[in-house]
């Protein structure tokens, strides 16, 4: 599963979905599910920040920022977030504007 915190991950799904248009000649995409993009797992904080039998942390701060490691099945992010009620969702917005400049 990708880790849709990075921007690499997002940036991989839209540059595939252009491929994809345009390789097919579509100028448009309909994503079932769509509510749920991008999912965005809960970090397992209580792993991320486990000390390791040395007493050195078992991740780095990266991988902590990062959220490396999540909890499953628990959404978190955009969609439980109260921004979802007054901005459009950046993941929706950067695919469009990605689109839209390849098909007008």
């Amino acid at each position: 599963m990708l880790n849709y915190r990075k921007k690499e991950a997002w940036d991989l799904l839209v540059e595939e979905t252009l491929s994809f248009a345009q390789s097919t000649g579509i100028d448009g995409i309909q994503l079932d599910n769509g509510q749920a993009w991008p999912q965005i797992m809960e970090p397992d904080l209580d792993e991320l920040t486990r000390k390791d039998i040395d007493g050195e942390s078992a991740y780095t701060p990266e991988n902590l920022m990062n959220g490396e490691i999540v909890i499953r099945n628990e959404n978190h992010g955009y969609w439980n977030s109260t921004s979802k009620d007054t901005y459009a969702n950046p993941f929706f917005v950067k695919l469009c504007r990605a689109l839209w400049a390849m098909k007008p």
